[in-house]
């Protein structure tokens, strides 16, 4: 799949995920990301990848958000469950942004200093963009929070596909 391809799917995911939250329905953000899994297998990624990567994100977005949710910085529309629970559509989110790493990103995987500064600037403006469209809210010092976790998730997920890519 083109890297270009690639960018515009995740994108589709993105805003599917988000005015689905913020319309009530939690659902389509889980379903966009499985479309573009099923995308990502159909465009010949190997299945080992796509679970070591998928699975990479869905970890990571259980923990980060998960503890963001616990902690109050964020509050997210359609959010179903225990307040420590980060809900399916961010980790529809997660699962797909870790699988750009094996395409529109996939650039990112040998340069850890340029992921850092990605991280650390694209995951405060996407909470940002998305509680704009209302699909979450942030405290104030949220967005220093998601700096410094977003700076070290996206290294920490170009360093799996670089790993999964070696070992495919």
């Amino acid at each position: 799949m083109p890297a270009w391809l690639d960018f515009v799917l995740f994108q589709g995911v993105w805003f599917a995920a988000v005015l689905g939250a913020a319309r009530g329905a939690a659902f389509a953000g889980p379903l966009a990301a499985i479309g573009y899994v099923a995308l990502r297998l159909a465009s010949k990624t190997p299945a080992r990848r796509v679970l070591v990567l998928g699975g990479s994100g869905a970890l990571l977005g259980f923990g980060v958000d998960g503890a963001l949710r616990s902690a109050g910085w964020v509050h997210y529309a359609a959010a179903p469950g225990p307040t420590w629970l980060a809900p399916p559509w961010i980790l529809g989110l997660w699962v797909a942004f870790a699988l750009t790493f094996a395409g529109s990103l996939s650039w990112l995987t040998r340069r850890p200093l340029a992921s850092v500064l990605l991280g650390a600037v694209g995951g405060p403006v996407a909470f940002w963009s998305g509680e704009r469209l209302g699909a979450l809210s942030l405290n104030a010092s949220t967005l220093w929070v998601l700096s410094g976790a977003w700076a070290l998730a996206t290294p920490l997920l170009a360093r799996v596909a670089l790993r999964s890519s070696e070992a495919a």
